[in-house]
């Protein structure tokens, strides 16, 4: 038994039946609104977080480190921590070591209070140093150190970032935000002092130079003379970063940013003396060294003829110990 076939005619009816109340219906709606109705101004308002006429937060919710771009932290599938200008001055950091503490998955200070380098490691990885987006120069034992007090915050990116900023450790990377011109004026003078006969002064001016606020400037110097809780070593820097914004129209900018940095400062990374190294390690067989400068070698196979030299033999210049030691399983021979 064959269904009988849908006539055409209903849904032709259907259809001339909602034009028929189409022209009523608005007509409906149209005397609902007043002929002049204006609607309400809508004013919406948003700051981004890594400028610096933004208020300062202790918990940040953007970031530039993650995209390069202005992207909230909750939308950037990587993990970052940023420390605000005014939380690790509320922490009084006196370097990059410092200002990082507390960080998750960042270990620093491994060498103990250093002079001359901040030392990073993230997620088991030496961490790079960037400033404003470009890497530092430097190796792991000799990078360019940065003052705190030039930077408006610190970004700690952890994990793979190498399609973002080239060749990089697995680990993560640091990248400090250096000051920037502000819109409103702003007038900072600072003295400090502390331990080890440290005096330090610093300044922080800026604001616009013309009044439609198209040039903007700001100039962060500091200077300090200190010592160290070691001997001899200094911790003396000079510092001066200069920075001008040009704003022709309020969708365009452009920022110059520099800086100058002499530090006068000794290494406070001490090892034992050769002398008290050698006298501090317990030993099995020690035997009086014949001079100051004497030549140990120590063997660690038996050889089978007096006149072919051992196997496994090195040798070790002894300096100024009195006395050279072998553990109980190794030959020591003094020539």
């Amino acid at each position: 038994m064959t269904a009988p076939k849908p006539s055409p005619i209903a849904p032709a009816i259907i259809v001339a039946l909602i034009e028929l109340q189409l022209p009523s219906l608005t007509r409906a709606d149209e005397a609902d609104v007043p002929g002049n109705a204006e609607l309400p101004t809508v004013e919406v308002k948003a700051r981004a977080e890594n400028k610096a006429d933004a208020d300062s937060d202790y918990v940040a919710k953007r970031s530039t480190a993650g995209s390069k771009t202005d992207t909230p932290l909750l939308e950037t599938p990587q993990a970052i921590s940023v420390i605000d200008h005014a939380e690790f001055t509320a922490r009084a950091a006196q370097n990059i070591t410092q200002a990082v503490a507390y960080t998750p998955g960042l270990l620093n200070g491994m060498f103990g209070p250093s002079t001359r380098d901040d030392y990073f490691n993230l997620r088991g990885f030496d961490a790079p140093q960037y400033l404003d987006g470009t890497r530092l120069a430097g190796a792991n034992y000799a990078n360019l150190r940065i003052d705190p007090y030039g930077l408006e915050r610190i970004e700690v990116l952890r994990g793979p970032a190498s399609v973002l900023y080239g060749q990089n450790p697995p680990g993560g990377l640091i990248n400090m935000v250096s000051k920037r011109p502000t819109t409103q004026p702003f007038h900072e003078l600072q003295m400090v002092g502390g331990s080890f006969g440290r005096v330090q002064g610093a300044l922080d001016f800026s604001g616009p130079l013309d009044d439609q606020g198209k040039f903007l400037y700001r100039l962060t110097a500091l200077g300090r003379g200190s010592d160290s809780q070691v001997d001899f070593s200094k911790d003396d820097r000079y510092f001066v970063a200069p920075s001008f914004t040009w704003q022709p129209d309020a969708n365009t900018s452009l920022t110059f940013l520099s800086h100058y940095q002499k530090d006068d400062a000794g290494n406070t990374m001490q090892f034992y003396p050769t002398k008290a190294a050698c006298s501090v390690i317990p030993t099995a067989d020690c035997r009086p060294a014949r001079s100051s400068a004497s030549r140990v070698s120590t063997t660690t196979g038996v050889s089978n003829s007096r006149s072919a030299p051992p196997s496994n033999t090195a040798s070790i210049d002894t300096g100024p110990c009195d006395k050279i030691c072998a553990t109980p399983t190794s030959k020591a021979t003094i020539r």
